[in-house]
């Protein structure tokens, strides 16, 4: 009755009575032709078999789908799995970039996911460090931007917690993208988790979760060979085995700058390797991620990079240009974010994860001349630089990440906001901090 009417297919097929070969006949399944189909299989039953116990579904409907898609979902609808009390997502697997199926136990959801979201974690929870982790999400799609601690106090590297961090947000357990920015500790400390005697003892990022491709600064180092037994040598081997044994793919960022995820949505990394070298922070990749016409820059840890910065300025300002979210460089110490990259930025918002411990005994501390610079470029001033940390004295600690959404529809953006996650007390701006004013 309705072939002319699904002569172009359909998108979404939630096939009938659990896949079993009374439904999904070929003459249907010629008819509709669908992109992307869920079976809802019988309790107990994971992926279709030729056992007649478990014949749901069945081999001649995945013969008939399999003509049109190789997009076939097969949840089990009995298994409940509990996280923090909640029923949380077991099954989480992207379309097109758009449309993700989501199956919670419970049953299936389709939704169509235009929706960025980017969380910057406090590494001040709990270490006497610096460090840098950002997640980048979209519908099942995740880009992690380093995972690392430098703690100043031995093995107080706090490795468990930020993959915890992340586990709350990735929850297929695939890192699509992991991008390392420079060959330090406060990278990719966690990306390998923690050592005692040359022994891995606590899983990092590797031994957690399923990695699609690494990205990393390669050979830009000044530590090649890496010292053995040492962090960098202990990430590189580490690295180097979960490519030959998963399909996990590795680029050094000087092989493959530039990831286009789907039409709308890409990565792109800037080697800043200077001609001064003082430390492995002048070799930070910077990375820049866009989402239907937004930019958002991660600036690594970018430190004593004034001709880094000119260099990245001068020579791709009309990418880098009025970006919609900017992560300073250096944990905001005055050698960074100067002037003339923050004047072709011009952010919308600009985020600050200071050393630890604020502004005392740290050995390049958040300084005012920075507070200032981000001020004076950030559209909207004080009110949109805002630290991600316990920066006035005597504040309690804040919850572990800030969440800057982008929403859009039909390919416009809709709604630009910071929400912070979980946080009861007002996040500390330079318009609220104490310190600062």
């Amino acid at each position: 009755y309705n072939k002319e009417k699904l002569k172009d297919g359909v998108t979404f097929y939630k096939a009938g009575h659990h896949g079993s070969s009374t439904s999904s006949s070929e003459a249907f399944i010629d008819t509709i032709k669908p992109q992307y189909v869920v079976i809802p299989a019988v309790a107990g039953t994971t992926e279709y078999t030729s056992d007649a116990k478990k014949a749901f579904p069945s081999d001649t409907v995945m013969k008939n789908l399999r003509k049109y898609t190789d997009n076939i979902y097969i949840t089990e609808m009995a298994i409940n799995k509990e996280i923090d009390g909640k029923v949380k997502t077991v099954e989480a697997r992207p379309c097109d970039g758009n449309i993700t199926v989501i199956s919670d136990g419970y049953g299936i959801q389709v939704t169509t996911d235009q929706t960025l979201h980017t969380f910057v974690f406090d590494i001040d929870a709990g270490t006497e460090g610096v460090g840098h982790c950002v997640l980048v999400k979209n519908g099942n799609t995740e880009i992690l931007i380093d995972c690392g601690v430098y703690a100043t106090t031995v093995g107080q590297t706090n490795a468990r917690t930020l993959i915890d961090d992340v586990e709350k947000y990735c929850y297929d357990g695939k890192i699509e993208y992991l991008i390392v920015t420079h060959a330090q500790p406060e990278s990719l400390s966690n990306i390998i988790g923690e050592y005692q005697k040359n022994q891995a003892v606590t899983p990092g990022i590797f031994g957690t979760f399923e990695i699609g491709t690494i990205i990393d600064f390669g050979d830009n180092t000044n530590l090649n060979p890496a010292p053995a037994g040492g962090w960098l040598y202990n990430y590189i081997n580490e690295r180097n085995a979960l490519v030959s044994s998963t399909d996990c793919e590795y680029y050094p960022a000087s092989k493959k700058s530039q990831i286009q995820i789907n039409d709308n949505f890409g990565i792109k990394m800037y080697n800043t390797g200077g001609s001064i070298y003082q430390s492995e922070d002048d070799y930070s990749l910077v990375v820049m991620i866009t989402f239907f016409g937004e930019k958002l820059l991660f600036m690594g840890d970018l430190t004593n990079s004034e001709e880094a910065e000119s260099k990245l300025a001068s020579e791709c300002k009309n990418e880098i240009s009025n970006v919609t979210f900017f992560l300073a460089g250096g944990n905001g110490q005055d050698e960074s974010n100067s002037g003339t990259l923050l004047k072709t930025v011009s952010p919308e918002y600009s985020i600050v994860t200071p050393n630890v411990d604020g502004l005392v005994g740290c050995t390049n501390p958040l300084s005012r001349e920075t507070c200032e610079r981000l001020a004076m470029y950030t559209d909207g001033g004080k009110q949109n630089v805002i630290f991600i940390s316990d920066v006035d004295d005597g504040e309690q600690p804040r919850d572990e990440s800030v969440l800057f959404s982008i929403e859009t529809k039909n390919g416009k953006v809709i709604d630009k906001d910071i929400i912070y996650v979980e946080i009861d007390e007002d996040v500390v701006t330079l318009a609220t901090s104490s310190w600062y004013n």
